[in-house]
C-alpha cells in the first residue's frame, strides 16, 4: 500500500536532522527536485491514521481513509518517474520493474516468512492453510482479488487474517505493472496522456459510485473502482511535467478570485499565499473524511473524494506552503514516512496474530488499549530495524541485477512453500493423537445452512428465495423458520426432529434479524426480506413460526413489532429462541487449547474455558417480551449449558462438536438442541 516512496529518497539523514535539502537520485535521469519531505510527512500522517484505526478502532473510526491518501501519493510519485522517462526517452520497463522489486520485495519477504514460521508453530491446519493462501496472494499481488472472492458472512473475521492488509499493496502493484505499459503504448500511438488519465479516472470513479451502495466488497477491493484515486495523482503529475505554467496561472487566478471575494476589488489586501490555502483546504478535507466515515459507510463512493482530494490539494500546495513546511516537513514525521512501508506490513500482522493466539483471553473485541499500544510500539521497532537492516542495503547498495534475481527467487520460494502447505491441508501431520481429528474437522456450513437459496447473503434480495426448494406435503402443517444465520443453523435440527410433523420452510438471511420495519446497515436488503417474509406468513398462514437471531444488537427491543404483526394475521403459535452459547474463539481452537493444558490430555465434553456468558444476560428481557405477548420463549442455555460449562460435543467423534466457529451450530449441535425443544 505505502510502497511508493519515490526513487529519489534520501539515503541517510543529513547532519541538520531535517530532510529539506536531502536528495538521493538512484537514476541520473531522475531529477533531484522531485524529493519533497512534506510528502513523506503526509505519508506518515496517513500511516498513523491506518494504525490508529486498526489498533484503536473506537477512537479512529475513519482512520482507514489513510489508504486512499497513499493511493494518491503513489499515483503522483510513480507518474512523475514515468513522465520523466518518457520525456527524456530513458524509460526502460525492465529497469523500472527492477527498482520496484528492490523497493517492495525485501520487507514483504521478511513479513511473509515470519508469518509462515509463526503459522507453522501456532496455527491449526485449516488456519495455516488459509494463511498459506494469503501468502501466495501476497507474493503474486492478488490479495485484493482473493479477499473479494472469499468475502461473505461466514468468511473469517478480518482480525483473524494476518495478511489481510496486503490487499492495498496488491492494488498498487497492479497499477505499477499496467500503468507504465499503458503510457508507453499511448506515447507510441501519440495519444494525449492527460486525456487518457482523465478518461481512466472518470470511468473508474463511475464504477466506484455504482458498486459502493450495491456491491461494497467489489467497490472496496477492485482495482477498477480504485484506479481513479491513483489517477488523481497521475493527472497532477502530468501538469507538473507538461503544463507547469498552466498550474502556476491557475494558482494565481485562485488568489485573485479569493481576494476579490473577500476584499474590495480595487485593493489587494489578501495576505495569504494560494499555496497555504490549498494546503489548509486539503487538511480540512481529510479531517472531514475522518469524521464522516466509519465501518458502516458505503465506501469509497462519494466519501472517497474527501481524503483523495485533500491529499491532492496538499501535494499541489507544494513544499513551501506553511503547513507543508512547518508541520509535514517536521523531522519526526518525515522519519515515520521513511519507515511507513515496513510499519504498514508489521503492525497489522502483529495485531492479528495477537488476537488469534490470545482470543480465548481477549474475547472477540479488540485487545485492551495497553496491549494494542505495546504492539504498535513493537511495530515501530520492527519497521525501523527492517528499514535499516533490510531495505536500505538492498535498495540503495551497489546496483546489481543479481539482487533482483535473488529477490524473485526468494518470492517464488516462499510462495512455493505456501502452495505446498495449501495443497497438503495445512500440513496436518504437525499434529498427532486423538485431538488431530478435531483439528481437521471441516464443517460445510454453506451446504448445511443452504446458503444462497434458503439462507441469503447480504447482497441478495428476497427474490433469491424462489430458488429455495424444500419437501412439501400439502397434508402436513407448515413451520416457518425466520431470522438470520442463528435461525439458519437450526434448520438441520428442525428437519431431523420436526420434519415428519411439519413442512419446514426456511426464510433466513445473513445479518438480518426477524424484526419488521428496521433498516440494517450491514444488510441493505434486510428490510425488504423481512417485509417479504411477513407477506408470505400473511398469505400462507404457517401453523408455527420460529424466530431466532443474534439478539445482542440494537434491534431486539422491537421484536414485539414482528410478533404483533404475526398475531394480527391470525398466527399465534410462535417460538422465540434465546441466545446461543458464545465462545471467545472458534470452538475447535478452544478445545485444542484445553486439551493441551489438560494433564491427562482429555478432550473436554463441557467447558467454561473461553465461554462468554455475558451473552445470556439478554435472555430475561427477551423472555419478558415473549411472556407479555403470550408466545413461547425457548432458552438454549438451559439445554446446552450447566455450571460446569457448555457442551463442546454431543458424541465421541469430531463431527459431533456443537459449533464450528464462535457460536454457529454444526448439524450435530443443531439436531441435539432442537431434539430438546417442546414438541407441540
Amino acid at each position: 500500500m505505502i510502497a511508493s516512496n519515490i526513487e529519489t529518497m534520501p539515503d541517510a539523514l543529513p547532519p541538520t536532522g531535517t530532510f529539506s535539502s536531502a536528495c538521493f537520485a538512484v537514476e541520473a535521469h531522475v531529477p533531484c527536485r522531485h524529493y519533497r519531505p512534506d510528502i513523506d510527512g503526509l505519508r506518515a500522517i496517513a500511516m498513523l491514521m491506518v494504525v490508529g484505526f486498526h489498533a484503536f478502532p473506537k477512537w479512529f473510526t475513519g482512520g482507514y481513509i489513510g489508504v486512499d491518501i497513499f493511493f494518491v501519493i503513489s499515483g503522483y510519485l510513480i507518474s512523475l518517474i514515468l513522465f520523466d522517462g518518457l520525456r527524456s526517452n530513458h524509460l526502460n520497463l525492465i529497469e523500472f520493474y527492477s527498482r520496484r522489486i528492490k523497493r517492495i520485495f525485501p520487507a514483504l519477504l521478511l513479513v511473509l516468512a515470519v508469518s509462515y514460521i509463526v503459522g507453522w508453530f501456532e496455527l491449526l491446519p485449516n488456519e495455516f492453510r488459509f494463511l498459506s493462501k494469503h501468502i501466495m496472494g501476497g507474493g503474486s499481488f492478488s490479495t485484493n482479488f482473493m479477499l473479494w472472492m472469499d468475502s461473505g458472512y461466514f468468511d473469517a473475521d478480518s482480525i483473524d487474517k494476518p495478511l489481510l492488509h496486503l490487499w492495498s499493496l496488491a492494488v498498487e502493484e497492479q497499477f505499477y505493472i499496467f500503468w507504465p505499459i499503458v503510457l508507453i503504448l499511448a506515447n507510441k500511438w501519440r495519444l494525449n496522456l492527460l486525456s487518457l488519465a482523465v478518461v481512466i479516472g472518470v470511468v473508474s470513479f463511475g464504477v466506484n459510485l455504482h458498486d459502493a451502495p450495491t456491491n461494497q466488497i467489489a467497490a472496496f477491493y477492485s482495482p477498477l473502482s480504485r484506479a481513479w484515486e491513483l489517477m488523481l495523482g497521475a493527472v497532477f503529475a502530468y501538469f507538473i511535467h507538461y503544463a507547469p505554467n498552466a498550474f502556476a496561472n491557475a494558482k494565481r487566478q485562485f488568489k485573485i478570485s479569493l481576494d476579490r471575494l473577500i476584499f474590495d476589488h480595487s485593493a489587494n489586501h489578501f495576505q495569504f499565499e494560494p499555496e497555504g490555502l490549498l494546503s489548509l483546504f486539503g487538511v480540512a478535507f481529510i479531517i472531514a473524511g475522518l469524521c464522516a466515515v466509519s465501518k458502516e459507510t458505503h465506501y469509497p463512493g462519494w466519501y472517497g473524494l474527501l481524503p483523495t482530494v485533500g491529499a491532492l490539494l496538499i501535494i499541489a500546495a507544494g513544499p513551501h506552503a506553511w503547513f507543508n513546511r512547518k508541520i509535514l516537513s517536521y523531522s519526526a514525521l518525515v522519519k515515520i514516512g521513511l519507515i511507513s512501508y515496513p510499519l504498514y506490513l508489521w503492525h497489522w500482522s502483529l495485531l492479528s496474530y495477537a488476537h488469534i493466539l490470545y482470543a480465548h483471553l481477549l474475547g472477540a473485541s479488540t485487545p485492551p488499549y495497553a496491549i494494542s499500544a505495546g504492539l504498535v510500539a513493537a511495530s515501530f521497532v520492527l519497521a525501523w530495524g527492517t528499514y535499516i537492516v533490510v531495505e536500505k542495503p538492498i535498495r540503495f547498495g551497489n546496483p546489481s541485477r543479481q539482487k533482483v534475481l535473488v529477490l524473485i527467487g526468494l518470492m517464488i520460494g516462499i510462495s512455493g512453500a505456501a502452495l505446498y502447505c495449501y495443497l497438503n491441508k495445512g500440513l496436518e501431520n504437525r499434529f498427532t493423537g486423538p485431538i488431530k481429528d478435531y483439528l481437521l474437522f471441516d464443517f460445510d456450513q454453506l451446504k448445511a445452512y443452504r446458503a444462497g437459496t434458503c439462507h441469503l447473503y447480504a447482497d441478495q434480495n428476497d427474490s433469491a428465495f424462489a430458488a429455495c426448494k424444500s419437501p412439501f406435503d400439502a397434508k402436513k402443517p407448515t413451520l416457518l423458520l425466520w431470522g438470520d444465520s442463528y435461525a439458519a443453523h437450526l434448520y438441520a435440527g428442525y428437519l431431523a426432529n420436526f420434519g415428519k410433523q411439519y413442512n419446514i420452510v426456511q426464510r433466513t438471511a445473513s445479518l438480518c434479524p426477524p424484526i419488521v420495519g428496521v433498516e440494517v446497515v450491514r444488510n441493505p436488503n434486510c428490510q425488504d426480506i423481512n417485509d417479504a417474509t411477513l407477506e408470505y406468513a400473511r398469505q400462507f398462514k404457517p401453523d408455527k413460526v420460529v424466530l431466532s437471531a443474534v439478539w445482542a444488537s440494537a434491534y431486539w427491543p422491537k421484536l414485539y413489532v414482528t410478533i404483533r404483526e404475526l398475531q394480527r394475521n391470525g398466527i399465534t403459535n410462535i417460538d422465540v429462541i434465546g441466545s446461543m452459547p458464545l465462545w471467545n474463539d472458534a470452538l475447535p481452537r478452544l478445545v485444542f487449547l484445553k486439551y493441551k493444558s489438560d494433564v491427562g490430555h482429555q478432550i473436554p465434553t463441557r467447558m467454561n474455558f473461553g465461554l462468554d456468558r455475558t451473552v445470556f444476560t439478554l435472555d430475561p428481557r427477551l423472555k419478558a417480551i415473549a411472556v407479555k405477548l403470550k408466545v413461547r420463549f425457548i432458552q438454549p442455555e438451559n439445554i446446552l449449558c450447566d455450571d460446569s460449562g457448555c457442551l463442546t460435543r454431543v458424541g465421541d467423534t469430531a463431527d459431533t462438536m456443537t459449533a464450528w466457529d464462535r457460536g454457529h451450530l454444526t448439524t450435530a449441535g443443531s439436531e441435539y438442541l432442537v431434539e430438546h425443544f417442546p414438541k407441540n
